[in-house]
């Protein structure tokens, strides 16, 4: 964010779980996971629709797709 900072504003929000930072209309969204215990995040994040969210994010189907980033796994009825 900080090097992006010196071509676009960002507007930050921040709650116990996340620091997000937002700028051109959410096209451009950094979402920082909290993380006090030094855990690491990267397979949780896939498997709580990181992935399906990398592809939304942004779009008109972000937060119309039926999943949550960080959420509910939104895919468990394609797993066989």
């Amino acid at each position: 964010q900080k090097m992006l900072s010196k071509d676009f504003s960002f507007k930050k929000e921040e709650d116990s779980s996340f620091i997000a930072y937002y700028s051109l209309s959410n096209r451009i969204s950094i979402l920082l996971k909290t993380n006090q215990e030094g855990k690491i995040y990267h397979t949780e994040q896939v498997a709580r629709n990181g992935f399906i969210h990398t592809l939304f994010s942004g779009t008109k189907f972000e937060k119309k797709a039926g999943y949550r980033y960080w959420g509910d796994i939104a895919y468990t009825k394609y797993i066989r």
